[in-house]
């Protein structure tokens, strides 16, 4: 949440960043009514990670829709919103693995 939204109450407003975990019983939901519901809180960026395609999907909001992307495991994801936030797949597939 950037600073301007926070108060002694929390975070006002949506955040500008959401991050799924996909699960095989949820997944389809996830992808397309919860997609569905983050755009009408306004949340302007989505991750959904998927640790068994090992992947993570990223949707940027633009003027007119969510524009998708895929990182695969080889790669570097960064974050849209928060530009500060990125790292390499292959670590956080990782560390998942050594738990």
């Amino acid at each position: 949440c950037t600073p301007g939204k926070i108060n002694s109450m929390g975070c006002l407003g949506p955040p500008e960043l959401a991050v799924e975990i996909l699960s095989p019983g949820t997944g389809t939901k996830d992808l397309t009514i919860k997609k569905d519901l983050y755009h009408e809180a306004g949340v302007p960026e989505l991750w959904y990670v998927s640790t068994e395609k090992r992947h993570i999907i990223q949707n940027v909001w633009t003027a007119e829709r969510y524009v998708e992307k895929t990182f695969t495991e080889g790669q570097r994801i960064t974050s849209a919103k928060l530009p500060l936030l990125h790292f390499e797949l292959r670590d956080l597939f990782a560390a998942l693995d050594r738990k």
